[in-house]
């Protein structure tokens, strides 16, 4: 081989080599369009990562207690639920809220509580105002059905056979505020805390 040919045949080997440039590896092409991050797929030495069809992390939620993603009914303290719905069955049932441990840092939410929602324009201790005298509640009734009179008043005076003779001496409905349980939990331990000390 001369030396012309020889010259010719390196240029075509060098010409070959840089068309090869960037092809090593295998090709890769990556499609993101929202979602969680899907697993990606090969095939002839082509990866796609596709995350659109991967399905998001976690799952529905509609109230009450989370498992496996899927919210499945749920529950409220102060009174005995059914998939969410309060029932004053066996309310009174058990030990009266006084004999119970008071929690100071919850009364002394609820004394303020006592007034901001309004419970101190219709209830005294040791005197009659509107509606009745809370002085020994807590020794009379269970912690659920004072729970229950809070938080779900309306129901209570409906079908809870002690509230609806309330309401019938009275004649006045306690409003329903809608309060939480932790918000009827702080004047429970407010109410144990002023029974307690009979005033």
């Amino acid at each position: 081989m001369n030396r012309l040919t020889r010259g010719a045949v390196a240029l075509w080997l060098v010409a070959a080599l840089a068309g090869c440039g960037g092809k090593s590896g295998g090709d890769q092409n990556s499609n993101t369009a929202g979602g969680g991050a899907g697993g990606g797929t090969t095939a002839g030495g082509t990866t796609t990562t596709d995350t659109a069809s991967a399905p998001a992390a976690g799952g529905t939620t509609a109230g009450g207690t989370t498992a496996g993603g899927t919210t499945t009914g749920s529950t409220t303290a102060g009174g005995t639920t059914t998939g969410g719905a309060f029932s004053v069955a066996g309310l009174d049932d058990g030990p009266r809220a006084a004999s119970g441990a008071i929690d100071a840092a919850k009364a002394e939410v609820g004394e303020k509580l006592f007034t901001t929602k309004i419970c101190a324009t219709c209830h005294g201790f040791g005197r009659k105002i509107t509606c009745p005298d809370l002085n020994g509640v807590t020794s009379r009734r269970t912690a659920q059905w004072i729970k229950g009179q809070i938080m779900h008043p309306d129901v209570m005076t409906h079908e809870d056979p002690t509230s609806k003779a309330l309401f019938a001496q009275y004649k006045t409905q306690m409003p329903n505020q809608h309060l939480s349980d932790e918000v009827a939990s702080q004047l429970l331990e407010y109410l144990k805390q002023r029974n307690k000390a009979g005033k």
